[in-house]
Protein backbone atom coordinates (compact mmCIF):
# COMPACT_ATOMS: atom_id res chain seq x y z
CA UNK A 1 0.00 0.00 0.00
CA UNK A 2 1.24 3.47 -0.69
CA UNK A 3 -0.04 6.96 -0.16
CA UNK A 4 1.08 10.35 -1.27
CA UNK A 5 1.77 12.71 1.59
CA UNK A 6 0.46 15.25 2.49
CA UNK A 7 -3.24 14.74 2.14
CA UNK A 8 -4.85 11.41 2.92
CA UNK A 9 -7.40 11.96 0.17
CA UNK A 10 -5.78 9.51 -2.23
CA UNK A 11 -4.73 6.01 -1.12
CA UNK A 12 -4.11 3.21 -3.59
CA UNK A 13 -2.76 -0.33 -3.34
CA UNK A 14 -0.01 0.48 -5.83
CA UNK A 15 1.69 3.71 -6.76
CA UNK A 16 4.68 3.57 -9.14
CA UNK A 17 6.37 6.49 -7.31
CA UNK A 18 5.23 6.40 -3.67
CA UNK A 19 6.35 8.92 -1.08
CA UNK A 20 6.29 6.21 1.59
CA UNK A 21 5.49 2.51 1.76
CA UNK A 22 3.56 0.93 4.62
CA UNK A 23 4.51 -2.60 5.56
CA UNK A 24 3.61 -4.60 8.60
CA UNK A 25 3.82 -7.79 10.55
CA UNK A 26 1.32 -9.59 12.76
CA UNK A 27 3.37 -10.82 15.72
CA UNK A 28 0.44 -12.41 17.55
CA UNK A 29 -3.30 -12.61 16.98
CA UNK A 30 -5.14 -15.25 19.00
CA UNK A 31 -7.96 -15.94 21.42
CA UNK A 32 -8.49 -18.89 23.76
CA UNK A 33 -12.20 -19.29 24.54
CA UNK A 34 -12.95 -22.06 27.02
CA UNK A 35 -14.93 -23.14 30.08
CA UNK A 36 -13.25 -22.37 33.39
CA UNK A 37 -11.86 -25.44 35.11
CA UNK A 38 -14.17 -25.14 38.11
CA UNK A 39 -17.21 -24.78 35.84
CA UNK A 40 -16.06 -27.77 33.81
CA UNK A 41 -15.84 -29.92 36.93
CA UNK A 42 -19.16 -28.61 38.19
CA UNK A 43 -20.86 -29.59 34.94
CA UNK A 44 -21.03 -33.14 36.29
CA UNK A 45 -23.03 -32.03 39.36
CA UNK A 46 -26.83 -32.11 38.91
CA UNK A 47 -28.45 -28.65 39.15
CA UNK A 48 -25.22 -26.71 38.73
CA UNK A 49 -26.77 -24.52 36.02
CA UNK A 50 -29.28 -23.21 38.56
CA UNK A 51 -26.53 -22.54 41.12
CA UNK A 52 -24.32 -20.63 38.66
CA UNK A 53 -27.30 -18.57 37.52
CA UNK A 54 -28.41 -17.72 41.07
CA UNK A 55 -24.93 -16.69 42.21
CA UNK A 56 -24.00 -15.14 38.84
CA UNK A 57 -20.83 -17.21 38.61
CA UNK A 58 -18.81 -16.80 35.44
CA UNK A 59 -18.61 -20.11 33.59
CA UNK A 60 -16.18 -19.31 30.76
CA UNK A 61 -12.91 -17.46 30.26
CA UNK A 62 -11.45 -15.84 27.17
CA UNK A 63 -7.86 -14.68 26.87
CA UNK A 64 -5.78 -13.52 23.97
CA UNK A 65 -3.51 -11.00 22.34
CA UNK A 66 -3.23 -8.74 19.31
CA UNK A 67 0.33 -7.61 18.61
CA UNK A 68 1.15 -5.71 15.40
CA UNK A 69 4.18 -3.92 13.97
CA UNK A 70 3.92 -1.32 11.19
CA UNK A 71 6.90 0.00 9.22
CA UNK A 72 6.89 3.27 7.27
CA UNK A 73 9.61 2.98 4.60
CA UNK A 74 10.98 5.34 1.94
CA UNK A 75 11.08 3.94 -1.62
CA UNK A 76 14.88 3.74 -1.18
CA UNK A 77 14.37 1.19 1.61
CA UNK A 78 15.19 3.54 4.48
CA UNK A 79 12.92 2.91 7.45
CA UNK A 80 11.31 6.16 8.60
CA UNK A 81 9.54 4.65 11.56
CA UNK A 82 8.57 1.45 13.32
CA UNK A 83 5.35 1.44 15.30
CA UNK A 84 4.00 -1.29 17.55
CA UNK A 85 0.57 -1.85 19.02
CA UNK A 86 -0.23 -4.51 21.57
CA UNK A 87 -3.36 -5.39 23.52
CA UNK A 88 -4.03 -8.39 25.72
CA UNK A 89 -7.17 -9.50 27.50
CA UNK A 90 -8.45 -12.06 29.97
CA UNK A 91 -12.14 -12.01 30.89
CA UNK A 92 -14.43 -14.33 32.79
CA UNK A 93 -18.02 -14.33 31.55
CA UNK A 94 -21.19 -16.26 30.86
CA UNK A 95 -21.66 -16.99 27.14
CA UNK A 96 -24.36 -14.95 25.42
CA UNK A 97 -25.32 -14.38 21.83
CA UNK A 98 -24.62 -10.66 22.35
CA UNK A 99 -20.86 -11.21 22.76
CA UNK A 100 -19.81 -14.14 20.54
CA UNK A 101 -16.35 -15.72 20.42
CA UNK A 102 -13.98 -13.35 18.61
CA UNK A 103 -15.60 -10.12 19.83
CA UNK A 104 -12.95 -9.64 22.52
CA UNK A 105 -10.18 -10.33 20.00
CA UNK A 106 -11.68 -7.75 17.61
CA UNK A 107 -11.65 -5.20 20.44
CA UNK A 108 -7.97 -5.98 21.19
CA UNK A 109 -7.09 -5.68 17.49
CA UNK A 110 -8.81 -2.29 17.30
CA UNK A 111 -6.92 -1.14 20.39
CA UNK A 112 -3.56 -2.20 18.90
CA UNK A 113 -4.32 -0.36 15.63
CA UNK A 114 -5.31 2.78 17.57
CA UNK A 115 -2.00 2.66 19.46
CA UNK A 116 -0.15 2.58 16.13
CA UNK A 117 -2.25 5.46 14.76
CA UNK A 118 -1.44 7.61 17.81
CA UNK A 119 2.28 6.89 17.44
CA UNK A 120 2.24 7.86 13.76
CA UNK A 121 0.38 11.11 14.46
CA UNK A 122 2.91 12.07 17.16
CA UNK A 123 6.00 11.22 15.07
CA UNK A 124 7.77 14.53 14.32
CA UNK A 125 10.11 12.93 11.74
CA UNK A 126 7.17 11.63 9.73
CA UNK A 127 5.58 15.12 9.81
CA UNK A 128 8.78 16.53 8.28
CA UNK A 129 8.53 14.05 5.40
CA UNK A 130 4.85 14.91 4.95
CA UNK A 131 5.55 18.64 4.76
CA UNK A 132 8.00 18.30 1.85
Amino acid sequence: MSCSLPGPSHVTRFDPQPDVILSGRVNALYEHYRPQLLSYLWSYVPGVDTITTLFRLKSHVSSGEANLTLFVIKPSGEVLGTYQGKATFRESFNPTKGVPPGARLNRALSEAVQQIQRQIVRDAQLRKVASR
